[in-house]
């Protein structure tokens, strides 16, 4: 599939089908690949969640497997990108400046073992070079945090999304010709843009881990919640 103009192979299969007189529990070996990454990332080996059996359905997903996603995006340069702004369609930055050169210096990561702070979505040093012509304006590192949720179709299908980031906007003098110093309204838009950049990057990245989907019934009372370094999904089938 394409994910931010990246190709991401996905593979799954089943490791281990478990089924009794309650219900059945299913075990997904999953491998999320763009192509031309590293073939890294960071792996913790975490205990597996209790499944719940007694209603609905319970859907564990490590967040490793976001992680893997993410790192090998990130890798393979699938997280930065060359955005044309003057075309009409970028708002008030589009009026600023005529390009942006966003530069990803770090994997954005999830993390899943603090149930304080629910599950969240760390992008940290997201370099953004706006130009006017070939000349850089101005620059800015962009860090952000964004809780996850689920969101669910009407077929059943469930799928990993964002909430409203919190971003960060440090606006930097090195390599910048003449004052860098911006007005309210510029910021504004700088900021504006970060936080639809930190939005497209978690949901398209994110979205593209694969769910198993509940054919023919639908999927209500949807919770997620952190648990021994997984994303449970819980809910209930009608």
């Amino acid at each position: 599939m394409t994910v931010l103009k990246s190709q991401v192979d996905i593979s799954i299969k089943p490791s281990k089908l478990d089924f009794s007189s309650a219900g059945a529990i299913i075990e997904l070996a999953t491998s999320i690949r763009a192509h031309g990454d590293s073939g890294k990332f960071v792996f913790v080996d975490n205990i597996v969640p209790a499944m719940d059996l007694s209603h609905g359905f319970s859907l564990a997903v490590a967040d490793d497997a976001a992680n893997q996603a993410l790192a090998s995006m990130w890798s393979a340069k699938g997280l930065d990108d060359t955005i044309m702004l003057n075309n009409g369609s970028y708002g008030d930055i589009g009026t600023l400046y005529d390009s942006v050169e966003i530069a990803t210096m770090a994997p954005p990561f999830v993390d899943a073992s603090n149930t304080a702070n629910g599950l969240v979505l760390t992008i940290g040093d997201l370099m953004a070079s706006f130009k006017s012509g070939t000349q850089t304006a101005t620059e800015a590192a962009i860090n952000a945090q964004v809780g996850l949720k689920v969101s669910t179709g009407s077929d059943g299908t469930i799928k990993f999304d964002v909430g409203q980031p919190t971003v960060y906007v440090d606006v930097l003098d090195e390599g910048i010709e003449g004052a860098n110093q911006l007005s309210n309204a510029q910021f504004e838009a700088v900021t504006s843009f970060a936080l639809a950049r930190v939005i497209a990057v978690g949901s398209a990245s994110l979205g593209s881990i694969p769910l198993p989907s509940i054919g023919g019934v639908g999927v209500t009372d949807i919770a997620i919640n952190p648990q021994t370094g997984y994303l449970v999904i819980a809910g209930d089938v009608q």
